[in-house]
């Protein structure tokens, strides 16, 4: 946090409404080229002894002030003060988070599992995609649920044949055979979904013929899957 911008906004929230209609009027220029009323309403406010802590504000200005920071940052702020904690906990702070970090509109685990509150769920998440937790985690997801959402519409089959994410261990475990470590992007596509299951082994309902799935590969009708 900004505490030196706090502490004038702190200021000017309790000093005289011309002091801050003047410094108001003065705001566009630079300190340095404050002159006149504007001046001295800026010298009046920062030499003010009606000094204002930052948690004097009320709570829907400490809240707006919090909604600001990443989840890092805003789990550091949560560490400072028990007041802060409070606010920094509130589901109006974690849910926009959960959002743009994890594509998730509600308050459950990555398993679906239902968590007390946004942040809760957002740690679960976060626990559960420690290995790819990044951007590109985030591009991922977005993406998967934009396809997901899709294929809800216009092909629920091809929706019912997207495996569940591999874990971890999995990823690893595919590393080694390959001795090669994946690209991250490849490591969170796979995460959220492990490939497809088309089920190649099966055919027609005579017993022959091709499998019912043999067109169903999402990316371009690509048979690569095993």
């Amino acid at each position: 946090l900004n505490l030196c911008l706090l502490q004038r906004l702190q200021r000017l929230y309790t000093a005289p409404a011309a002091a801050v209609a003047a410094t108001a009027a003065a705001a566009a220029e630079p300190i340095s080229c404050y002159s006149g009323a504007g001046l001295q309403a800026y010298t009046a406010i920062n030499s003010s002894s009606m000094e204002t802590a930052i948690n004097d504000l009320e709570i829907a200005c400490l809240l707006r002030v919090i909604s600001f920071l990443d989840a890092k940052d805003c789990a550091r702020a949560s560490c400072v003060h028990s007041l802060w904690n409070s606010v920094a906990g509130d589901n109006a702070v974690w849910k926009p988070l959960l959002q743009a970090d994890f594509a998730a509109d509600s308050a459950a685990a990555s398993d679906g599992s239902t968590t007390p509150t946004f942040r809760a769920a957002y740690a679960a998440w976060h626990a559960a995609y420690a290995d790819v937790a990044s951007p590109l985690l985030s591009r991922a997801l977005a993406c998967w649920r934009r396809i997901e959402a899709y294929l809800q519409q216009h092909s629920p089959q091809i929706l019912a044949t997207l495996n569940p994410g591999a874990t971890a261990q999995q990823v690893q475990q595919a590393e080694e055979a390959l001795g090669h470590r994946l690209p991250l992007a490849v490591r969170c596509i796979y995460r959220v979904h492990n490939g497809q299951d088309l089920r190649l082994h099966q055919r027609g309902p005579d017993g022959e013929g091709p499998p019912p799935n043999l067109l169903m590969g999402l990316f371009g009708c690509l048979i690569f899957y095993d």
